[in-house]
Parts: C-alpha cells; sequence; structure tokens
C-alpha cells in the first residue's frame, strides 16, 4: 500500500512538474504547489516570472535532494551569486 501511494504522489508531481513553469498568471494553484514543493525562494521567484531549475526539481526526490543540497551548499561555499547562476544559466531562472 505504501508503494502505491508513493507511485500516486510521484506520477502526480511529476505530471504536475512541466505544469509549474513561469508564465503571466502567478500565484493561484500553480503557485501554491510550486511554492510548497519547491520552497519559498523558489515559489517567489515562479511569481516574478522565472522558471524552475534542474536543482528544483531534484529536491522533491526523496533521497536524491541530499545531493541537490550538497551540490548547492558547495557552490555557495565557493561564493557563487545570483549573477553568477544568470551567466551559467540565464536570466530566466535566476
Amino acid at each position: 500500500m505504501k508503494r502505491a501511494i508513493f507511485a500516486f504522489a510521484m506520477i502526480a508531481l511529476l505530471a504536475a512538474a512541466p505544469l509549474a513553469q513561469a508564465n503571466e498568471e502567478q500565484g493561484d494553484i500553480l503557485g501554491f504547489f510550486v511554492g510548497c514543493c519547491f520552497g519559498l525562494r523558489t515559489g517567489a521567484d515562479y511569481n516574478d516570472g522565472k522558471e524552475l531549475h534542474l536543482r528544483d526539481y531534484g529536491r522533491i526526490i526523496p533521497w536524491a535532494n541530499i545531493v541537490f543540497a550538497v551540490w548547492d551548499g558547495v557552490d555557495t561555499y565557493n561564493g557563487k551569486g545570483r549573477a553568477d547562476f544568470q551567466t551559467a544559466y540565464g536570466s530566466e531562472y535566476y
């Protein structure tokens, strides 16, 4: 039963992920899901017209989120800021 619930939850999240892209209509139910699943910073950026990044999607995968958290920690330890990520990934992400 636990596997079925987990599988359903993952299918629902993966099906909703393409919908959680930046558009003219911020907030609403997609804004709720982005903020709930991906965090406050990502939800606020989504409402400002930004798109989600691979690192944001990686945060919702159990156990794999630790890898993305360490990856983020290493980048911030090295002093990378929002301007560095805008250069690397484009301004629509950061």
